[in-house]
């Protein structure tokens, strides 16, 4: 359950140097009718709606074969969807966009996550917010981009900042750290060890990328446009079962990750609940131009990439989702 990813990781700038020939190409996309879709990390309630789809027969009904790939740690989706290894695969805004400004060729067809799951673990008592970060030591991946913006956000005086070591050990023996987390995931271990402990959403400042993106190839999408419709009608579908009942899919997520437990399932899902949630109701999925729009000018902000170096507005479709 514990989140080992990082943003350059199989998905960011480990990119460059791939060949751009070699990624134009959409072939092995879809193998003797069956469609894979590749997982950015073990399955678990953040996933959900994936599962819940498949345990209803969504895929099937919609006419597909799909085959959902179970992720690991480093888990390269956006270089196996750029490639044609696969059809499709999951990731996030942030990673959308770094990915596009080094030209790589994918596009998100709808977003899960409306709220970005990141925070910071604090022990209680202790700050009340990310902008009472001060005087203490918080373990955190330097290279991200939430780790960025915050810093550039609000300054971390007198933060010594030492490497997140994936796990919540360090957390739990020294009240004087803090740590980087995922709102579903670390507080429920910390929570479960006895410890007091609350979240402080790096959303809360602004900075919210879409998670739980499933994106897919310009190729595939300009080739097969109905294909990408046929899934993102299913899993909008999926993630509505999910949100209505999560415990069909949360045995499916057991049993394709032992390690996880029938409690922690239900606490996770429970966390991820209010995080799809659309702004203004309507079906979940849901994008917008102004977040992709407010994203890429944060990342431009922080120096990821030149301001000039993509365009928002084609870095997502809206096409695929279901009216």
């Amino acid at each position: 359950m514990l989140r080992r990813r990082t943003f350059l990781a199989g998905s960011g700038h480990a990119l460059v140097g791939l060949s751009l020939s070699g990624l134009a190409c959409s072939k092995g996309q879809v193998d003797g009718g069956r469609v894979q879709l590749a997982l950015d990390w073990f399955p678990e309630p953040e996933h959900g709606g994936l599962f819940a789809a498949e345990v209803a027969g969504d895929y099937a009904a919609a006419g597909l074969d799909l085959e959902i790939v179970d992720g690991r740690p480093d888990a390269p989706v956006v270089p196996q969807v750029a490639a044609g290894r696969v059809a499709f695969g999951i990731t996030d805004a942030a990673t959308v966009l770094a990915v596009r400004a080094q030209q790589v060729p994918v596009v998100a067809l709808c977003a899960a996550l409306q709220r970005n799951p990141r925070c910071i673990l604090v022990h209680e008592p202790g700050p009340a917010s990310l902008a009472e970060l001060r005087d203490l030591t918080l373990a955190m991946s330097v290279g991200e981009p939430f780790s960025q913006f915050l810093r550039h956000q609000v300054g971390l005086p007198g933060v010594a900042v030492v490497p997140y070591s994936g796990n919540v050990a360090p957390f739990l023996a020294d009240p004087k750290l803090a740590q980087q987390a995922y709102v579903f995931s670390e507080p429920l271990l910390v929570a479960r060890a006895g410890a007091a402990a609350r979240c402080l959403m790096v959303a809360d400042l602004g900075f919210n990328p879409y998670a739980g993106v499933v994106i897919t190839s310009e190729a595939l999408l300009a080739d097969r446009p109905a294909l990408a419709r046929q899934l993102v009608g299913a899993v909008v579908r999926g993630w509505e079962r999910y949100l209505q009942d999560p415990a069909p899919a949360n045995a499916r997520i057991l049993a394709r990750n032992p390690a996880m437990d029938r409690d922690t399932l239900a606490r996770s899902a429970a966390a991820v609940a209010p995080l799809i949630a659309v702004d203004g109701g309507g079906r979940p999925g849901a994008m917008t131009l102004a977040r992709w729009q407010t994203l890429h000018r944060q990342l431009g902000e922080i120096g990821l990439y030149p301001p000039d170096a993509l365009d928002p507005a084609a870095a997502f479709t809206l096409d695929a989702l279901p009216a």
